[in-house]
């Protein structure tokens, strides 16, 4: 319909715009002539009464002083104001303008007066934050010694005396005050006018009157060719509507779905972040050796952070070496041993002294083997992001944990703050482990000594035992005796109980089956030491003591061995010596592993019997 009617249209549109060009070119003329005509008509009044005022200012400096009785003519005032000695001290004072402001008549229209030094700085304001500016108009500047100007201002935004804001058109007018008698400027005072009535009305009706004037000339053809092009605009601008309603709701369904994918795709993210490091929680605090924790580890980490070759290094006692304890992914052509060459520790080497992660990552191979050469085995191997993040324990580097990818610039910050709380669990996890396999080989260790086998003659063994005697000490001293009893072929083993105590009927039967298992492999099996109050708890406890062989104290241990065994070649004293050394470590061991115990006061007490044998 509209390329139906194109010419018409464009007729009327250039009809339109010359009627309308006409009225806006005939208005203008007129209405800029007539602005001109009432704005300076408006600035010679305000400039007339802003003489007035100052004329008042100084017949107020003038009359003020004289008392009641006086007698003056008004030529005799004229007379001393013209010969007035002024300062600016005069327009601030209270004979000044704060006087005479409060008599003026309303229908002037004063809004704001100001009054400067000759420099621009305002010394009195009805405004007072405005004292102390500066002026920095032109006007001011170019103002002559004693000359008056005005300037108008259009819809100027102001506060009148009485502190309401209004918006309308003003006369800012400057008067320069002058000494009449030095003729030296003193100051400048400015006063704001307010014209609206003056001039905007009368403008106003001025165009009005044009714009009627041009309408009703023109008007008839207006008429005409406002139909067809009133017609051709509704209908142009209800399909640019409809248009521009339907590109809007469709741009705000995509940015819909465009924010509710990113918030889905977060929420994912973040729910697999949280499954996975609650994963890695499990996995670290598992029962596993840190060893066989590596594989699952890297297997969670690959689901947050994309990967295609990943290791581990720890640092070593020296702080320049390392050693790779786990690498999986794609491999790569590099030295494994303790003192890797630089392609393997530069990255390494950062992280260790910057104790922070560092991210490579080049699109290039060339770019990236020209800026870092030392990564050439991991470069050639197809590798272009490479990001390395320290393995934390105590604010000590123990480690780095390197990721690399074949996608160039595969790693961001997030990557490497997901990294570095994955490795603060690695970290822990590996310092727990070390810490655990220590204490395994000390236990291990202090359990061995804790209950001596010490073979004291040819098939003959002493067993020493101090302190409190559980189950898992009777089941740790069973396998060592029956390991010494087959090992030396011993016929008898003497088990000293001085300096032990037995508090339950499990370790007492522990016990017994435990000299029961020696005999059966060849090896009679002696009690000496037990005291009157362990042999009377042994029997209210019911312990099977019938097959036994016990004797007071050692010495008579000693010798009834030597019955069943034959001549042992050993002294008494020997005997004594080789027993108290035996229970000297059975008792230091015992105390450091059980950190000096209740129970090892007890021991404490009767451990004297040992040098006794030994004085024997």
């Amino acid at each position: 319909m509209l390329k139906k009617y194109q010419l018409t249209i464009l007729f009327v549109a250039t009809a339109v715009v010359a009627i309308a060009s006409a009225i806006a070119i005939v208005n203008a003329i007129i209405g800029r002539r007539a602005v001109d005509n009432l704005v300076g008509v408006a600035e010679e009044n305000a400039k007339a009464d802003a003489m007035y005022l100052m004329n008042l200012v100084k017949r107020e400096i003038v009359v003020a002083p004289l008392r009641p009785q006086e007698d003056i003519s008004q030529a005799e005032i004229m007379s001393r104001i013209a010969n007035l000695r002024l300062s600016i001290d005069d327009l601030t004072g209270p004979r000044g303008l704060p006087s005479v402001i409060p008599t003026l008549p309303e229908g002037l229209n004063f809004i704001e007066y100001n009054v400067f030094k000759p420099n621009g700085a305002i010394v009195w304001s009805t405004n007072p934050q405005d004292i102390g500016k500066v002026s920095e108009e032109q006007t001011f500047h170019t103002l002559p010694p004693g000359g008056v100007v005005s300037q108008f201002q259009r819809d100027h935004d102001f506060t009148d005396l009485r502190g309401n804001p209004k918006r309308g058109d003003v006369v800012e007018t400057y008067i320069s005050a002058v000494d009449p008698v030095t003729g030296e400027e003193i100051a400048v005072m400015e006063v704001y006018k307010e014209v609206t009535n003056e001039v905007s009305y009368l403008v106003d009706d001025t165009k009005e009157t044009v714009l009627r004037t041009t309408a009703g000339t023109l008007g008839g053809l207006f008429l005409v060719l406002f139909g067809f092009v009133a017609t051709g605009n509704v209908q142009i601008n209800r399909s640019r509507r409809r248009e521009v309603l339907l590109a809007a709701a469709q741009a705000e369904e995509r940015s819909r779905m465009q924010e509710a994918l990113r918030k889905e795709e977060d929420q994912r993210r973040q729910a697999e972040e949280k499954a996975v490091m609650a994963e890695l929680g499990r996995l670290v605090s598992s029962p596993l050796e840190v060893q066989r924790l590596y594989a699952p580890i890297a297997r969670e980490v690959g689901k947050i952070i994309p990967f295609d070759h990943a290791r581990i290094v720890l640092v070593g006692v020296a702080l320049d070496s390392y050693v790779t304890v786990f690498g999986t992914g794609i491999e790569v052509a590099r030295p494994t041993s303790q003192t890797p060459g630089p392609s393997h520790c530069y990255l390494t080497d950062g992280v260790v002294q910057k104790r922070t992660a560092l991210v490579v990552q080049e699109d290039a191979e060339q770019t990236l083997l020209e800026r870092f050469p030392a990564l050439g085995p991991e470069i050639r191997a197809g590798l272009k992001s490479f990001l390395a993040v320290p393995l934390l324990h105590d604010g000590k580097v123990i480690g780095v944990l390197h990721l690399q990818s074949c996608m160039a610039q595969a790693y961001t910050g997030q990557h490497a703050d997901i990294a570095a709380s994955v490795c603060s669990q690695i970290g822990a996890a590996i310092i727990n482990a070390q810490l655990q396999a220590e204490q395994q080989r000390t236990e291990q260790v202090i359990q061995e000594l804790s209950t001596p086998v010490l073979p004291i003659g040819e098939r003959l063994l002493l067993l020493p035992l101090i302190g409190l005697i559980d189950s898992e000490r009777i089941a740790q001293m069973t396998a060592r005796l029956l390991a010494a009893v087959r090992a030396s072929k011993a016929r008898a083993v003497v088990v000293d109980l001085t300096g032990a105590v037995i508090n339950d009927v499990h370790a007492a039967n522990s016990l017994v089956r435990c000299l029961n298992a020696a005999r059966l492999m060849g090896a009679a099996a002696i009690i000496t030491g037990a005291s009157v109050e362990m042999t009377g708890k042994l029997v209210s406890l019911g312990v099977d003591l019938s097959k036994v062989i016990s004797t007071v104290d050692l010495q008579s241990g000693i010798e009834e061995a030597a019955h069943l065994v034959g001549p042992l070649g050993l002294t008494p004293v020997a005997v004594a010596n080789e027993a108290g050394k035996g229970a000297a470590i059975a008792l230091g061991n015992l105390l450091i592993s059980r950190g000096a115990q209740s129970q090892s006061t007890s021991t404490s007490a009767r451990s004297p019997s040992s040098p006794r044998l030994a004085s024997k």
